[in-house]
């Protein structure tokens, strides 16, 4: 199964449509956005790649959480105020927009995929077993459950 992961989208309209072209061209079934999508129309421009479903958490810049909440449950999806966790591909995925409530719980194993945002910077790496991934502002990660590699993908 091929994950494609998205963060801080924020409206940028130009970004998100990169985003869904990627993932489309990429087969990806699963989307995960870690926070601060801003609208829900964004949500809905996800709904567009075909056959995936989108697992979102809310930032700190989501001021409109039960339209986003709404949007999500409406498309087929699933928003968390905080943190996601659960599995995907027969995967254990973490999932929360704030590094601090990703990074510190991964110390003690259990997950193969913790995701976060916040800080715009890519950060990609293994820690203890863990595929840890921040694919920033500036792109996109497509993660391949089977083996947990990994394509970065830059959109602007």
């Amino acid at each position: 199964m091929r994950i494609g992961i998205v963060t801080d989208t924020h409206d940028r309209w130009t970004v998100v449509r990169s985003a869904v072209e990627c993932f489309t061209a990429r087969g990806v079934s699963c989307v995960l956005h870690a926070g601060d999508i801003t609208l829900p129309e964004v949500i809905d421009m996800f709904g567009a790649v075909e056959g995936a479903t989108l697992i979102g958490v809310l930032g700190n810049c989501d001021t409109e959480r039960l339209s986003l909440m709404e949007a999500a449950k409406r498309g087929g999806g699933q928003m968390h105020s905080q943190r996601f966790e659960g599995v995907v591909g027969e995967r254990s995925v973490l999932m929360g927009h704030d590094p601090a409530r990703v990074l510190h719980r991964i110390a003690d194993g259990g997950y193969d995929l913790a995701v976060y945002g916040h800080t715009h910077a890519q950060d990609i790496h293994t820690e203890g077993g863990t595929l840890v991934v921040n694919p920033g502002t500036r792109g996109v990660v497509i993660v391949e459950t089977d083996d947990m590699t990994y394509e970065r993908v830059p959109v602007e």
